[in-house]
């Protein structure tokens, strides 16, 4: 499946769901590339958590993993992110993702996922957990790390100074 075709599949699954005016506007007639489909994503994040959109099998199948990784998409697998402003682990995957200096992140964990989260010097993160999830979290030195729980069967292992709130 080319871009093209990959753009009119997610465009009309999302307006299926009833994506936003703004979105439709913006995205109607265009192909987007990868990073650009990752972007909308994240910038709507509320919309794609609450329909599950687009569905982790969709991702897996349309999006290559290289485009996959470099926007902080993680699904069934093992891989590391560095820094990563945003991103996804869901399915089955065990993830690795560290902050250091003065970076900001927004990690969201999915499905049966782990996710091994570091942050150290300045670093800011919030973590949200959701399903059966799981989250090993450590902070070191001056860095904030906010986990907001979205389960009550997810899981939270906590090394360090941070803030948990539940969300469900």
């Amino acid at each position: 499946m080319n871009l093209k075709e990959i753009n009119e599949t997610l465009f009309a699954q999302a307006k299926e769901l009833r994506m936003c005016d703004t979105v439709h506007k913006e995205w109607y007639g265009k192909t987007w590339r990868y990073d650009k489909l990752a972007d909308v994503m994240y910038r709507n994040l509320d919309f794609c958590i609450e329909h599950r959109w687009p569905a982790r099998q969709t991702l897996k199948t349309l999006i290559p993993i290289d485009a996959r990784h470099r926007n902080g998409i993680v699904i069934d697998e093992q891989w590391s992110l560095l820094n990563t402003a945003f991103a996804l682990v869901m399915g089955t995957s065990q993830a690795k993702a560290r902050y250091n200096a003065f970076s900001v992140g927004q990690l969201h964990i999915f499905d049966d996922a782990q996710c091994y989260v570091s942050a150290k010097g300045h670093a800011s993160v919030t973590v949200h957990v959701y399903d059966r999830a799981t989250a090993n979290v450590t902070a070191e030195d001056k860095a904030h790390v906010l986990i907001v729980r979205h389960s009550e069967r997810c899981r939270c292992i906590k090394t360090g100074q941070m803030t948990e709130k539940e969300c469900f």
